[in-house]
């Protein structure tokens, strides 16, 4: 599926399996980029947890240079994701792999291209600060691959949470990477979207997710499962703000049918047969003391720096 995928468009979007899941989606993905025959089709891999200020940083470290563990964590340690991609080993994992696949001889190189927007930690000193980088993510994923996958006709797979990737916008949120992308090439992005056990379907459709072997990645155009609404992908906590009002949202996606918003479903099994991946809260030191500095920052619960201007 994904190497026909390939055949056809440049970017081939996978959903990231949040929380639950996420090391049986990185045993896939290992195994997928592992697969000699899509070697050839893939030239980079963009990941959510990156900062792309470190890029070159991370270049040296996937292809061999002299950087150790310790300096290139700060790639996936200081984004905008700050409660998550700090302690995400699943992304630990992913580099680590890409720099084994590398090492090997006569195969050709995989670069990882970090997508979150360049910010530098040291210089945010307030919440309005901080929102100006947290409120581009979508724009600088978008702007990553563009200038490094699509104008260098390369081709690339994006791991990047599914949220981002729909072709239509969720209520109360703006463009998402793959509309920014298709403004200029419509064809070039084939999007797969994670479904769980919690996604309210059918009866029907339920049991035919359940007869599938996982891990499943299945097309849904011209499928029962592609005429289901956006009710089924939205979780049942979901809030949105309406002025001062938090308001509970049965359908993030009105008026659109699964088909609409993306190409395929990945379907990585049942919930109890998947493995998760502990986030472990950081203690090391200065790091935990200035993750707790800019977690304060942008939750609005700590005083804001005065700076100094010249």
């Amino acid at each position: 599926m994904v190497r026909a995928a390939f055949d056809r468009h440049a970017v081939v979007a996978l959903g990231r399996a949040e929380g639950t899941g996420n090391e049986t989606e990185f045993r896939l993905i290992a195994r997928l980029l592992g697969d000699r025959r899509l070697r050839g089709r893939i030239n980079d891999v963009v990941i959510e947890c990156g900062n792309s200020r470190y890029q070159p940083l991370l270049d040296r470290y996937v292809f061999g240079g002299t950087v150790s563990r310790r300096q290139v964590q700060v790639v996936w340690r200081k984004t905008t994701q700050i409660f998550g991609c700090e302690a995400d080993r699943t992304t630990q994992m992913l580099v680590d792999f890409v720099r084994r696949l590398n090492d090997k001889k006569k195969q050709p190189r995989l670069r990882l291209l970090a997508a979150d927007p360049p910010i530098e930690w040291a210089a945010i000193h307030s919440r309005a600060q901080f929102d100006s980088f947290l409120s581009r993510r979508d724009e600088s994923a978008a702007n990553v691959i563009e200038t490094q996958v699509l104008r260098k006709q390369r081709r690339a797979l994006v791991i990047i949470g599914g949220a981002h990737l729909t072709r239509r916008p969720s209520v109360g949120s703006g463009t998402t990477i793959t509309m920014l992308l298709e403004r200029k090439q419509p064809d070039a992005t084939y999007v797969v979207y994670d479904v769980e056990d919690w996604s309210p379907f059918s009866k029907d459709i339920r049991a035919l997710v359940a007869s599938w072997k996982s891990p499943a990645i299945v097309p849904v155009a011209g499928t029962a499962l592609g005429r289901q609404g956006g009710e089924t992908i939205t979780a049942g906590d979901t809030m949105l703000k309406v002025g001062s009002k938090w308001l509970s949202v049965k359908n993030e996606y009105p008026g659109n049918t699964l088909a609409q918003l993306f190409d395929a479903v990945l379907y990585l099994g049942p919930a109890q047969r998947l493995r998760t991946v502990e986030l472990k809260e950081p203690t090391d030191q200065p790091y935990a003391r200035e993750l707790q500095r800019i977690r304060s920052l942008a939750m609005g619960s700590a005083p804001e720096a005065s700076v100094k201007r010249p």
